[in-house]
Parts: C-alpha cells; structure tokens; sequence
C-alpha cells in the first residue's frame, strides 16, 4: 500500500519515481522526496516480512483460542 502510494504521489506532483535514490518532489511548497522514498522501501520490506508476519499471527490465533477455549469449558 505504501508503495503504491509513494507512487501516486510522486508521478501526481512532477516527481521522479526511482528506486536508486530520493529525488527532491514539492508537493505544496514541501520536499517529501526522502518520505516517498522511505514509504516505497519500507512497502518492499513488508511484501518480503509478509509470509513471517502471517506465521505468527497464526501461532498468536492457536494460543488465544486455546486459552479462550479452557476458560469457556472450566
């Protein structure tokens, strides 16, 4: 999401879209280059944590409805 978004506002407002480096991009008087930057990486980071993140999301699931599981039937 970040990603696309850093994108979206990049190509909106005259900016360059690149990955090698933060190119300046004023939006409202404002360089939000080196934020669009950091938005697109920190998206790419998230799309390769993703299959860590669900993993444990799934263990933290298991745990709490096994809790909630042996409180009900106690």
């Amino acid at each position: 999401m970040s990603t696309g978004a850093s994108h979206d506002a990049s190509a909106g407002h005259d900016g360059a879209y690149t990955r090698g480096a933060s190119p300046p991009c004023s939006i409202a008087g404002i360089d939000l280059g080196g934020l669009l930057y950091t938005l697109l990486m920190m998206g790419w980071l998230v799309i390769l944590l993703l299959p860590f993140m669900l993993l444990t999301l799934v263990i933290w699931l298991r745990i709490g409805l096994r809790a909630l599981a042996s409180t009900w039937l106690s």
